[in-house]
């Protein structure tokens, strides 16, 4: 955020080459962008100031280390939140996607001008693009579409494009889902470029910020679950205690449906989704699976010896005893909801 304004700086870079000397530069283009954003900025001049920090980023690299032939790629962004008017200049850099709140694709904000630090007294053009309530931005370095597998094949644009295009609940969900998919894409292949996603979103006022993931009932598929909660609950500023909680929450829940609620039938689809509000956590796991109140499971015996104990029942009491709030009911459309909720520690402020 500029300083003494509501304008956000949105930069996504790639400087070339690889390695500690690109490293360094890489370093280097960042100081040299912070310092010359330690200006005023307001709607009066927010094309004339964001056109000359490109500028003497650009002719400071170029000037002082043009020997070094190293530049960047770069997408700079500035965004007022109040309009969602976003002035911007893209020096080369591959060009971010707007979406709108179905996850259509409506624009690509195409170069304005060339990579920063190749020649001084380059010439860029400040572009501006409207984004209305839903409509998100989404950047990437050409690490992503150009990810290969151990067949050689590339991520490719066409599958990033048809991977994001979906009408995200979040912008983490989006990111998580699309680097999973990454991932497996990669498997086994050594990583040899850098892997880089910005995204934001200018939020619906109906828009509850629900973190969500939905997948078919098998037990391959728990790790991802469990990654899930443990990610989305660590976004939304959980502490490690509370995140752990309903990590293995989470766990015990989703194993007991993959294993037990599709018995006997092909599994159906089982969604999670985790929301911060008022001071609470939730996570709410749905399925369609066999309706089995938890208040039907005796309760365990803490007090029996383990060789004594009868089975079932202690993930429960377990579950109950990590969170503050546990329901379950069936809705109209036969699926099943556990709902968790825990009540979150607000740190007190300090003492004067």
């Amino acid at each position: 955020q500029f300083r003494n304004s509501t304008f956000t700086a949105f930069i996504i870079a790639d400087v070339c080459d690889k390695g500690v000397g690109a490293a360094l530069f890489m370093v280097l283009f960042r100081s040299l962008l912070r310092a010359f954003s330690e200006i005023k900025i307001n709607t009066d001049n927010v094309q004339e100031q964001l056109l000359n920090i490109i500028m003497n980023t650009n002719n400071f690299i170029a000037e002082y280390h043009g020997k070094s032939n190293m530049f960047a790629t770069m997408f700079f962004g500035v965004l007022d939140p109040d309009t969602g008017i976003m002035s911007y200049v893209n020096g080369g850099h591959e060009p971010p996607i707007i979406l709108d709140k179905h996850g259509s694709v409506i624009q690509r904000l195409m170069p304005t001008g060339p990579a920063v630090g190749m020649f001084p007294e380059m010439n860029f053009r400040v572009g501006q693009v409207h984004l209305a309530e839903g409509d998100f931005m989404f950047g990437f370095t050409d690490g992503v579409t150009d990810a290969r597998n151990m067949a050689g094949q590339q991520f490719s644009e066409a599958r990033l494009l048809k991977s994001i295009a979906a009408p995200w609940t979040s912008i983490f969900s989006m990111l998580f889902e699309l680097n999973i998919e990454l991932q497996k894409h990669i498997g086994e292949q050594s990583q040899f470029d850098d892997i880089t996603l910005i995204s934001f979103r200018r939020r619906l006022s109906s828009d509850s910020g629900q973190h969500a993931i939905c997948r078919t009932a098998h037990m391959n598929v728990l790790g991802e679950l469990r990654n899930f909660v443990e990610s989305a609950a660590t976004h939304s500023g959980l502490r490690p205690d509370d995140v752990f909680a309903f990590k293995l929450a989470a766990d015990e829940i989703c194993t007991n449906i993959i294993q037990y609620g599709y018995e006997g039938r092909e599994p159906g689809l089982l969604s999670l989704s985790f929301d911060v509000k008022d001071n609470k956590a939730s996570l709410i796991i749905r399925d369609d699976g066999k309706h089995f109140p938890p208040e039907q499971a005796e309760r365990p015996d803490i007090d029996a010896k383990w060789d004594e104990r009868e089975l079932g029942g202690l993930g429960l009491f377990f579950i109950h005893e990590l969170m503050d709030n546990v329901t379950y009911n069936q809705t109209e459309q036969n699926v099943n909801q556990f709902i968790l909720e825990k009540n979150l520690t607000i740190p007190k402020p300090d003492k004067e």
